[in-house]
Formats: C-alpha cells, structure tokens, sequence
C-alpha cells in the first residue's frame, strides 16, 4: 500500500508543510472508527472498509480543493443552505465561475494554475477510484502545474 503525505498550511504564514495520511497506518493499528476525517473517506472505503491507495488519493483531492478554494470540506451559509466544497467547486467549473472562488491568501499563484489544481482535486475525489491517478501521477501534475505553466 502506498502511503503518502499531504499539503497543509501553517496559521502563522500560510507556508506548506508535509504531513503523513496513510489510511493504512489507520487499520494497522485497528482503527476502524474515522472521527474527524469524514468527508476526507472515499466512497469505496465507507461502504465496505476495503483500504486502498486510492483512497489516500481521494482524501488528498479533498484538501486540494480546501486550500485552493480556503473553505472547509461542509460549510453551511444559512439554515437551509449546505455547500458540499466538492459538489460546489465542480459547479463552479461548469459554469465558468470558478475566478472569484479562490483563497484570497493565494496572490502569488496565477489564476491558470488554480483552476488546474482545483480540476486535479476533482479527478482525485471522483467516486470512482479506478479513474483516480496513482500518488506519484499526482505529484508530477502538480509539478507540471506549478512549474511547467511558467515557462
């Protein structure tokens, strides 16, 4: 099983640091209760327990289009209004209204490059994990969109 690390920003300076989430870590200590981490559980993974490396792709989809959007994975805007980010970011996409939806905080990164990031986490937490890339396919996106726009 492949265990990978995510991206996560410090409060103080918003600067990305690396942290473990390998599920299987979770299971080998027979952890089989989540807490805090739904909504970051593949589909796949809630349904039957069956643990995968796509599941880690699909949680690390889901904290993609959190800190490229600077929402929580369920926010509610009023009493009968509650915005699932990932149902949220993908009609925002559709509709070509995806400009203003970003983090503020993000100033030095181009437009172009958030959108394709914020498309990169919908392909990691598509339902079905076969369409999802592998971590390493992940890593060399991100690259590409990082540095390979630039030039």
């Amino acid at each position: 099983m492949e265990v990978f690390t995510i991206i996560y920003t410090t409060k103080e300076r918003y600067q990305a640091k690396l942290s473990d989430y390998g599920l299987e870590k979770f299971f080998s200590f027979g952890l089989t209760k989540f807490h805090n981490a739904v909504g970051y559980i593949a589909p796949e993974l809630a349904q039957s327990l069956r643990v995968s490396d796509k599941c880690d792709v699909y949680s690390y989809g889901v904290v993609l289009l959190e800190l490229v959007t600077g929402r929580k994975l369920v926010e509610s805007p009023s009493e009968k209004e509650v915005l699932i980010l990932r149902d949220h970011a993908k009609d925002l996409l559709e509709t070509g209204s995806d400009s203003g939806c970003f983090d503020s905080r993000l100033r030095e990164f181009e437009e172009n490059e958030l959108i394709q990031v914020m498309k990169l986490g919908l392909v990691c937490t598509t339902k079905n994990p076969g369409k999802r890339q592998s971590m390493g396919e992940v890593v060399k996106i991100l690259e590409l969109i990082r540095y390979g726009m630039r030039s």
